[in-house]
């Protein structure tokens, strides 16, 4: 987890999410809502594509798995000027915790593509849906 540079005064907070002289080149990026505490969303990993992410309002746990090594890692974002990125070949899932909704902002080096997501789900993950389903592409989960 990594400090961002962030203003706190009288009127409210600034964060400087991304630089690109710091991340590199950014694609895509995405605002989650959780509309009420215990939603989980996530629950996969890509093999190419890097994420960085925030929490701007409530609380949110990530859970991450390295694919690779195996190593698990729990991060709890709370505050807006902590900044989580999560490497290609990483599980994660994201749970709101705490007693509101919360919304979390991800910035990706590498756009979302219906026709190739790069996203690759732990079907035990996918809330009651079949594995029939999640190939097929029948009510398939967003991909985050």
């Amino acid at each position: 987890m990594q400090k961002l540079e962030h203003y706190i005064d009288d009127r409210g907070w600034l964060v400087e999410f991304v630089k690109s002289s710091r991340i590199g080149t950014i694609a895509q990026v995405k605002v989650i809502n959780f509309k009420e505490p215990h939603i989980k969303r996530g629950g996969h990993y890509h093999k190419l594509k890097k994420e960085w992410v925030i929490c701007v309002f409530g609380q949110c746990v990530v859970k991450l798995t390295d694919m690779k090594s195996g190593k698990q890692e729990t991060f709890f974002l709370t505050k807006p000027y902590e900044r989580l990125c999560i490497d290609p070949l990483v599980y994660h899932i994201f749970e709101c915790k705490g007693e509101s909704p919360c919304i979390v902002v991800v910035a990706t080096d590498k756009e979302f593509k219906e026709e190739k997501p790069d996203t690759y789900y732990n079907v035990n993950e996918l809330n009651n849906r079949s594995a029939l389903e999640v190939q097929s592409g029948i009510n398939r989960p967003s991909h985050l």
